[in-house]
């Protein structure tokens, strides 16, 4: 009997301990189940993102895309957690990610950058400045330039040739297992020459200025003795009276003889003296056919709303068409060099065919700008506006880096005193630059 009621009691322990497992376990799932829906972090944004990349959520509107992002939080994490992950900077992340979101979907939709460009540049048209921006984008993506030799026919690391257009000998072959993507130095434009040199999907690049200013400006810098070897005060007033008097007899051998039209390849015919001088029809062909040849002609005057067309034609970042001033010229202290105003119309009427080409260049300008509408004006606004910026931070900041925050144009972007340096940096460096990087040499 005794021992029936010992087996009963020990029974009896043995469920009592067995009930209490299974409470203490219940317990323990119950309050782990709590703990976890009150306290479990929030999926991570990235997995967020991975989940709208695959339900193709992120072609939606900025405004959707937010709400799906805060639903998502809202499902997991109460009021009072949201407050504490505010205040650990955890919101910061959310409206970075959603940020990246939205650039990561316009990034997928966007054309890619164009990588073969040729560059036509013209002298004196502020076409040092815009090179700069053609040998920046080209280091930054590891791209192959056509150059000069070091020795070679014009004897200027930035000239290719004053007289001809790209030959095998004037420039230097593509390195090993390379081909050519970017062309930006001096020389004379002839289609089938620079597409035997570069891709079939190169786009073409001018630049132009106005042909009055620009004439004035090479009379400045290149002091020509044909025009200032004549007697007076004024050199400029006889020499304006009978251009063809004292020009060289080949218009490429002179840089005030409608030189914009000698570089982009005007047959030697249709210039003042020859054959056809000022055949309004061969002067039209001609015209249409660089109207159909080239992608933009950037402008002098407008170069801050070319730089922002050239950015958009070229699908390029704002980054990449930013600029500071090279060789701006200081004004002429030497009276002799100086064109007086009665003497305009004179010129304007001996370079006609300059006249041309920037007539084309404008009415291009200006359709485009017309069809943009205000948000290119917008656009323009606030580059001219962040470059000034930059021109400050580069010229009297002591800090190493300025964040550009990012606009409906662009993404945000940082420019830093490197940058600085290549903005400012000559021609010829830059040049020599892209050399050792492409041939590990400075001279070949």
């Amino acid at each position: 009997m005794k021992r029936a009621v010992n087996k009963k009691m020990m029974r009896l322990k043995f469920e009592t301990v067995l009930w209490t497992v299974f409470l203490v376990m219940f317990i323990y799932l119950v309050l782990s189940f709590t703990i976890h829906v009150q306290y479990t972090q929030p999926v991570s944004t990235s997995e967020i993102f991975q989940r709208h990349k695959h339900q193709n959520l992120l072609s939606a509107n900025d405004e959707f895309l937010r709400a799906q992002a805060e639903d998502a939080f809202n499902v997991i994490v109460d009021n009072k957690y949201k407050k504490e992950r505010r205040s650990n900077g955890l919101e910061s992340a959310n409206k970075n990610f959603l940020n990246s979101a939205k650039q990561n979907n316009m990034t997928e939709n966007k054309p890619k950058p164009a990588t073969h460009v040729a560059f036509l540049k013209v002298h004196k048209t502020a076409s040092s400045t815009a090179q700069n921006v053609f040998l920046k984008f080209g280091d930054e993506n590891n791209l192959t330039f056509v150059l000069a030799h070091t020795k070679g026919e014009s004897g200027w690391l930035n000239v290719i040739s004053y007289n001809n257009s790209l030959t095998e000998t004037n420039i230097v072959p593509p390195p090993t297992g390379k081909h050519f993507d970017l062309l930006c130095c001096h020389v004379i434009y002839d289609r089938k020459s620079f597409e035997t040199v570069l891709p079939p999907d190169t786009e073409y690049i001018g630049i132009v200025r106005e042909p009055i200013s620009r004439f004035q400006s090479a009379v400045k810098y290149f002091s020509p003795h044909f025009i200032l070897k004549l007697p007076g005060k004024s050199p400029l007033s006889i020499y304006a009276k009978n251009p063809l008097a004292f020009e060289p007899e080949n218009p490429r051998n002179s840089q005030t003889n409608n030189r914009m039209a000698v570089e982009f390849g005007f047959p030697t015919e249709l210039f003042p003296g020859k054959k056809l001088n000022g055949s309004q029809t061969e002067i039209d062909n001609y015209i249409s056919k660089l109207d159909k040849e080239f992608k933009f002609i950037i402008i002098s005057e407008k170069f801050d709303d070319s730089m922002v067309i050239m950015k958009r034609l070229l699908n390029w970042h704002t980054r990449n068409v930013l600029y500071l001033d090279k060789n701006v010229g200081s004004k002429i202290t030497n009276t002799r060099k100086i064109l007086p105003p009665e003497d305009k119309d004179k010129i304007r009427k001996f370079l006609y065919l300059d006249t041309a080409i920037y007539k084309l260049a404008m009415k291009r300008f200006n359709q485009y700008v017309e069809d943009a509408g205000k948000d290119f004006k917008d656009e323009v606004a606030d580059f001219k506006s962040m470059r000034e910026k930059v021109k400050t931070f580069c010229q009297v900041s002591k800090a190493v880096s300025m964040l550009i925050q990012a606009t409906q144009w662009y993404d945000e972007f940082t420019v830093t005193k490197n940058d600085c340096k290549m903005f400012t940096k000559h021609e010829k460096d830059l040049i020599q630059k892209q050399r050792f990087r492409m041939y590990g040499v400075l001279e070949n």
